[in-house]
């Protein structure tokens, strides 16, 4: 007896062949309707000074004397979401 392969196909073995998993869209880390200039990956200077609570002024001299980040941009001003970040969890913030 001799079995014929042309008809056979993966499913006649009970194989399904894998799916490729669909793409994740980015959490989105921001309030787009409050900052609408912002982005996942840029802060606009409306949100840095929410985060902190201060004035431009305060980051000026953050930026002198502890060495918060510089803005990428200067007109508009915007910053790095991740050196911000990185800036709060490490060297600045409000340290007891």
């Amino acid at each position: 007896m001799q079995i014929s392969m042309k008809n056979m196909t993966a499913d006649s073995f009970g194989y399904s062949f894998p799916t490729k998993p669909k793409a994740r869209q980015p959490e989105t880390v921001f309030d787009p309707v409050k900052y609408p200039e912002s982005s996942n990956q840029l802060m606009s200077h409306k949100e840095v000074q929410d985060l902190f609570g201060v004035k431009r002024g305060a980051l000026n001299q953050w930026r002198k004397n502890r060495g918060f980040p510089s803005p990428v941009t200067n007109c508009p001003l915007r910053w790095l979401r991740s050196a911000v970040m990185e800036w709060l969890d490490n060297e600045g913030g409000f340290k007891g």
